[in-house]
Parts: C-alpha cells; structure tokens; sequence
C-alpha cells in the first residue's frame, strides 16, 4: 500500500459518521529575553496546526495526532510531528485482543512520561522545556480487558529523538535553534588562537533507521484500586550517541578540523510501576533501569559514553480543588537517578567532563505542576521544577482565554534560574540554556 492509498483510506476513515477530528489553526510570537549564544535569532513568529482525529468503526479503528509550525520571520522554522497515526482492530470486531500498526502512544512507565525521560519512547524536542513524547512505530499487540491486560511491541524502524536541524556549512555548526549551544569556533595551541572547522560525517537514512525493537508490558489491577505493571524493551537508545576527532591541518590557514560522527546504540530497558488509583487521586511508584550495550569506536575519535542508569521516581496526582466540574489537577512528583554520567574517552578528551548534553539531565529533582479550574473562561496552568543535584529552578505559566468556543488567546512564560557558577558541561541542563528565558502569545481558531 502506497503513501496516496494510506492518505485515503484515512480521508475515508475521518468523514465518516463514526469519526471526531478537532483542528486547530493559529499564530504566536515568542520572545527570548537572554543574550544567548552567537548570532541568535530572539524573536519568532509562526503559523501553528494542530490535529486531534479518531475513528471508531466495527471493523477498524485509527487515530491522528499531529502538530506543526511554519515561520513567518524565517521559513527555515518549521517542523511537522505525528506522535500518533495508526490503524487498529475495532473491539467491535475482535474483541480482547486489539492490533495496531503505526505509530502509537503507550504508558510503558510513569516516570518516563512524567519526566519526558525518553527511555522507552523517542521525543519530539524542538523546545527542550516542554518535549513531546512521541510513541514507537510498528506493530502492537494488546490482550485482555479488565484485571490482566498485556501488550506487545515490533518494530522494524527507529526513529530517534528529534529536534531542530543543524547546518554545517561553512565549517560553522548553527541552527536556528536557541537550544543549540554553539561549539568553540577557536582553540588555543601553543598560546596562539586557531580556528576550528566543523563537518559531520553523517549515516544515511536507511542505516540509522533500519533497526529492530521489541518490548512488552504486562499490568494487573482495575481502573480503580491497587495496580502493578512490568515493562522490558530491547531497542536503540533514542538518543544519538556522538563521536569527534580533531586535526590540525599545518597550511597557511593554520586551522583545526573537526568531524563528528553519529552513531546508533542499543540498551536494555526495563521498569516497575505499583500504586493505588480512585477517582480522587492517583499514587505511583515507578523504577526503571536503562543498560545500554555501546559499540566499540576506534581510538582516533573521542567518544560520548554511557554507562548503566537506575531511576526511581514517587508521583501522587489529585484534584483537591473544591469545584471538581470546573475541572482541574495537581501533580507532585520526585525524581532521583543512581548512577553518573561518564566522560568522554579519545584523545581529545580531559577524562572527567563530557562535551555533549546528559541523557538524563535531572539527577535529583522535585516536579509540581497544577492545572488550576477554569474560571471566567480562563484556565490557568502553573509548572515549577526544582532541581538538587545542580541547583536551579524552571517556572512555566500559561494562561489560556477561550472567548468563545472557537476561539482562544494565550499568554506563556518560561524563566529558568541556575544557582551554579562559572563553566558548566552537559550534564547541567538549566545551566547551560539559563539564557533562554522567554515570553510568548498566540491566538487559535478551533474548528
């Protein structure tokens, strides 16, 4: 079945009687109020589409869920993301066991979806504060309704963690990106400055994403009461892991190139949620253990390594507001990972500090978030992240005013505040980006 016959079949799918699809059609401004780094573009103006889409049928069921922006200031700005797209057996049809294929969102563990931690499913990172958790593409397997529920995973492609692209022209790294720290475009040997020229040497396509992952998850309890789930996957990490080696080329331009290598490894991925849950609150929790299996790279480069990560993570969710139809929801959770981030190993490396961001950003953290209710047509939504391991602090508000049914106007902040001084690598996520404070607003039609 060929791309315009998929595209149909859903077009057929979604005008039916049994379909809900919900667009949404917007433009917002955002505004980063820190210097950042190099030539940065602080000001961003974008087009914004949003589709929600389900079709329940006797026979098949399908969903779409789709985002995205085309910028206005610079067309190089866009992006279009499906955390969701897929095709499933109606209960209708078969019943306790349901198959689906594409792409689909499961709960493998709380507290990768609490923290966006991306250890079973990739992420959608084009704004490091608030990813979007995309979920696996292939096949899944579902069995059992009510106590017992199973569900298993295949598939036969990897799509990694993805964010906004990189240029290398020029021997330059940019993106348009705020969340892209610059590498040093200048070195210092023997007391002289010498310029650096990047390049990658990047795989093709076809070689990063033809990879196999299989998972499965089995989960005991009801939808209310004492619940317990168990989840394992063998698929690469979503991450790209980096090599670089540098040369000095001793010419009249007395400049050192550098060339970075990508490269796809494998972990093992396993985690336990047990808690209680009723119609009032939820307590969960949650253990998971990342092993990766990394490949051995050849002494000339100086490589990102990983090591084995074990992470822990309470989160309790209630709705203590008094008005309980106005809507409304609070979440505490704590996070806590054993095990550190190694350094870099190659030539070029100083044995202790890594030159690339921590696959875990957050050793030691506190989360609050509070979707207050809707009063007067205005919902009010407040995150706070406390970190302890480095100390800092993010604070997202967003304040969304729907003047009619169709229509919504929202006003966003985002201020992250680092504690720590001097340099810092990446293993100190608020930190490194505390420039990207940022203000932004927008209005949608909804329709």
């Amino acid at each position: 079945m060929n791309g315009c016959s998929v595209a149909l079949l859903f077009f057929v799918l979604f005008t039916g009687s049994n379909a809900f699809a919900q667009v949404e059609l917007g433009l917002s401004s955002t505004r980063y109020l820190g210097q950042g780094s190099e030539a940065r573009v602080n000001r961003f103006s974008t087009v914004d589409f949003g589709l929600n889409a389900d079709h329940f049928g006797n026979e098949v069921d399908a969903r779409v869920i789709a985002q995205s922006q085309i910028g206005l200031n610079d067309s190089e700005y866009r992006f279009i993301e499906m955390p969701e797209v897929y095709l499933a057996t109606s209960k209708k049809w078969t019943g306790d066991l349901r198959i689906t294929v594409g792409r689909k969102l499961v709960q493998w563990s709380v507290l990768d979806d609490t923290w966006a931690a991306g250890a079973f499913q990739s992420r959608f990172r084009w704004d490091y504060l608030h990813p979007s958790v995309v979920g696996g593409a292939g096949m899944f397997v579902e069995l059992g309704q009510g106590l017992v529920k199973f569900t298993a995973y295949y598939s036969p492609v990897f799509v990694p963690d993805r964010g906004a692209p990189l240029d290398f022209s020029n021997g330059r790294v940019r993106s348009l990106s705020p969340w892209v720290v610059n590498p040093p475009y200048e070195i210092e040997i023997l007391r002289k400055q010498v310029p650096v020229r990047y390049d990658a040497k990047i795989p093709s396509i076809g070689e990063i994403i033809r990879q196999n992952s299989v998972g499965a998850k089995l989960a005991l309890g009801q939808d209310f009461g004492p619940f317990i789930s168990t989840s394992y996957a063998y698929q690469p990490l979503n991450q790209l892991l980096m090599s670089y080696e540098g040369q000095l080329n001793l010419n009249a331009a007395g400049e050192v190139r550098a060339t970075l290598y990508p490269r796809v490894a494998y972990h093992h991925v396993g985690a336990i949620d047990a808690g209680f849950r009723n119609s009032v609150f939820s307590g969960t929790l949650s253990l998971l253990a990342d092993l990766p299996v990394d490949n051995t790279q050849p002494l000339v480069r100086t490589s990102q390594q990983v090591g084995n990560f074990y992470l822990l993570s309470p989160t309790l969710s209630l709705n203590p507001f008094m008005n309980r139809a106005a809507g409304g929801n609070m979440t505490v959770s704590y996070l806590k990972v054993f095990g550190k981030d190694l350094p870099d190993q190659g030539l070029l490396s100083d044995g202790v500090s890594s030159e690339f961001d921590s696959r875990y950003p957050y050793k030691s953290a506190f989360l609050f978030s509070v979707l207050f209710p809707s009063w007067r047509k205005l919902t009010v939504d407040l995150k706070f992240l406390l970190d302890l391991e480095n100390p800092g602090t993010i604070v997202s508000w967003r304040f969304v005013y729907a003047a009619s049914r169709a229509w919504k106007f929202s006003l966003a902040t985002d201020i992250l505040s680092s504690f720590t001084g001097g340099e810092s690598d990446g293993t100190d996520f608020i930190h490194r980006y505390r420039e990207n404070d940022r203000v932004t607003a927008g209005v949608r039609y909804v329709f």
